[in-house]
């Protein structure tokens, strides 16, 4: 494994998409929260409350959720070492209470009554360990949780997410959110396993075609295990040899959605010269220059992909249909 890890990241960029975060929650949460909760009014709370020398093993984000009995918090902590932190509930001790006090300061900043908002901690586990620590701070006390004191512990429960490679992901998820969540299970296995996993993830995109409609989830995945694996590109590359139609069919719709968007804007700019010079001839010349740029924009983009797979400069110009001198312009050979 890299030193520098990519789930965090990873897992931040799909859920800081407000509806992925709602579909997220409306499978994972439990049923007894999930029915008094109006999740599609989720807000993501651009606030984080992890410091400087904690980043390394945690990383957090918060939602904003109305329900019937009032606004709560889920507080969304991302346990992402290899192995489970023991003290992962006295952290989560601190952190809660540095949200409660979020609350408090941002109540006095509006001289508002000082009504906290229950917050919900949600632990997202990555590890390769089962987890086997509670699901509440007071599992921490064994010894007194009988004894009389037991009323001096702030005891609270978690919401546990355990995304190990046993969990069964239902395939009636968004692809997009299916793969991404699959690709952070299928990480931690055998290469001989990570090879079929994005083999088969490769036919899966086959199979729905139209690639273009993929192309985000295509590249998270590949990024994914470009930051978390040092044989990433020797894997990629094994299964691109095999899949090389499908790769290059890829290329081709994601090309073709480039240009599409390159006329869209070049009739946009037309349009708006037209009004000076006539709408004609604006058009024209603004189609004209849009699928220009939006060939050679994604020519370029599709000859970096290709550098970076390791492929060779005679593949490259015949499929980006860039000559070997604005391929050393751009800075690609």
């Amino acid at each position: 494994m890299k030193g520098k890890q990519s789930h965090d990241p990873h897992v931040k960029k799909l859920l800081s998409v407000r509806e992925n975060a709602i579909i997220f929650f409306e499978e994972f949460l439990p049923e007894y929260i999930k029915e008094d909760l109006i999740l599609e009014k989720l807000d993501l709370v651009d606030k984080t409350f992890i410091s400087k020398k904690n980043k390394e093993f945690h990383a957090d984000m918060m939602y904003s959720i109305p329900g019937n009995s009032g606004n709560i918090i889920c507080y969304m902590l991302f346990e992402h070492k290899s192995y489970y932190d023991q003290n992962v509930f006295d952290q989560l001790l601190g952190y809660l209470g540095s949200v409660y006090r979020w609350q408090r300061n941002r109540e006095m900043s509006k001289n508002l009554k000082q009504y906290l908002e229950p917050v919900i901690p949600f632990v997202f586990y990555h590890g390769k360990r089962k987890w086997d620590l509670g699901d509440q701070f007071l599992d921490r006390f064994p010894l007194v949780k009988k004894s009389k004191y037991i009323k001096f512990i702030p005891n609270f429960e978690i919401i546990l997410f355990e995304l190990n490679s046993e969990r069964l992901l239902s395939e009636s998820l968004p692809l997009h959110i299916y793969y991404n969540l699959q690709v952070m299970q299928t990480i931690r296995k055998t290469r001989e396993n990570i090879i079929i996993w994005l083999r088969n993830f490769i036919e899966r995109l086959e199979n729905e075609g139209e690639y273009a409609q993929y192309a985000d989830v295509y590249k998270d995945v590949i990024e994914y295990l470009e930051g978390s694996l040092d044989d990433a590109e020797e894997i990629i590359q094994e299964v691109k040899k095999e899949k090389e139609g499908i790769f290059m069919g890829m290329f081709s719709e994601m090309e073709a959605k480039a240009i599409e968007r390159g006329l869209e804007k070049g009739m946009e700019q037309g349009m708006e010269k037209g009004i000076e010079k006539g709408l004609e001839k604006g058009m024209e010349k603004g189609i004209e220059k849009g699928m220009e740029i939006g060939i050679y924009a994604k020519a370029v983009d599709t000859a970096r992909r290709m550098k970076k797979r390791n492929m060779s400069l005679f593949d490259i110009i015949d499929i980006s249909g860039l000559t070997e001198e604005e391929l050393k312009k751009e800075g690609i050979v």
